[in-house]
């Protein structure tokens, strides 16, 4: 049998080969979770100043453009700012959306269903659900993953943020819950991709204009694999080719595999007469061009009206001054 000393040493021992063989892994341990700590993004809120009560809120950015890789991450950042008078409770969504088949109507969000080219299971907030006080702001990171299989061309979702009734509101009969999203436009590719589109139509929505405003409809096509960003202008110019003036064509997004028409308005001091609108629209991409033309007539019921009416009034007061005239002569 052993003795009590040299039992007491073998225990002793025992105990420093367990505590040297368990340290390092606890270490590993350690620095596994201090690393995916590290990578979760934080929200922070702020109290802002004269802030009025609207009892809505406001989101920001309301779209994001971002170029990425497969297997990249990256995080962008919301700001969500409260104009309710009360203490709220908000909840975070994302839902994939598409282009919809009329050209006049814009995006589908397609709630638990998802798009043909879904990317709403890349997007992880900081937090799924919070709270804010009247004022209160709340920057709210989103990382976006990537997966390293992830189909070239462009993907698009949308993060919701929308409000919560209370459980004491919920069974007070009528509740209302306000929801505001953010875009998210991603493509996806390194270089790889289609880009194609063309501005297919130009046109007035009316050929004559008895008034203000005369509006322009403009029709893009995009044919690629990701989304385009068209913008121009359009100069007008008058029966005789001279130039009156230019109406700015602010850019506007086409998704993959649509159409879109954008509008603009035009509105000058005095027009009448035929004139001759030159659209001038950047496609988006190295560095094309679209030009197409198109013809309207402005004439304004009130002025011609007016005209037409002075002339009758003259050719009576005339008529009337020269049949006096004649009555007294043969007196």
């Amino acid at each position: 049998m052993l003795s009590k000393n040299r039992l007491v040493k073998v225990i002793l021992f025992g105990i420093l080969i367990g505590v040297f063989l368990v340290t390092p892994i606890l270490s590993v341990q350690a620095e596994e979770k201090t690393v995916t700590e590290s990578q979760i993004p934080q929200v922070k809120i702020e109290q802002l100043e004269g802030v009025e009560v609207h009892n809505d809120f406001s989101i920001g950015p309301t779209k994001f453009s971002l170029d990425l890789k497969p297997g990249e991450e990256t995080v962008a950042e919301l700001q969500i700012t409260s104009r309710i008078e009360k203490k709220t409770d908000f909840e975070v969504g994302v839902e994939d959306f598409t282009a919809q088949e009329d050209p006049e109507r814009y995006t589908q969000f397609l709630g638990e269903e998802k798009s043909q080219f879904s990317s709403k299971e890349w997007f992880q907030p900081a937090v799924w659900k919070f709270t804010l006080k009247h004022g209160e702001r709340i920057y709210l990171p989103i990382k976006i993953t990537v997966p390293q299989d992830a189909e070239v061309g462009g993907h698009y979702s949308v993060v919701f943020v929308k409000t919560v009734p209370k459980e004491d509101e919920k069974g007070s009969g009528i509740t209302l819950s306000s929801r505001v999203g953010s875009l998210f436009l991603l493509s996806i590719g390194d270089g790889e991709v289609k880009t194609q589109g063309e501005l297919v139509s130009f046109k007035t929505s009316k050929k004559i204009y008895g008034s203000w405003p005369v509006t322009f409809e403009l029709n893009f096509k995009n044919e690629g694999d990701v989304h385009l960003t068209p913008f121009g202008k359009i100069i007008i110019s008058n029966l005789f080719g001279k130039t009156i003036d230019q109406a700015t064509v602010k850019d506007w997004v086409v998704l993959r595999s649509s159409s879109r028409v954008q509008r603009v308005e035009w509105k000058q001091g005095f027009a009448l007469g035929k004139y001759t609108a030159t659209a001038q629209i950047e496609r988006g991409y190295n560095n094309l061009t679209d030009v197409k033309t198109t013809t309207f007539y402005v004439l304004p019921v009130k002025v011609i009206g007016g005209v037409l009416g002075g002339l009758i009034i003259l050719a009576v007061l005339f008529k009337f001054f020269t049949a006096k005239f004649e009555i007294r002569k043969k007196k």
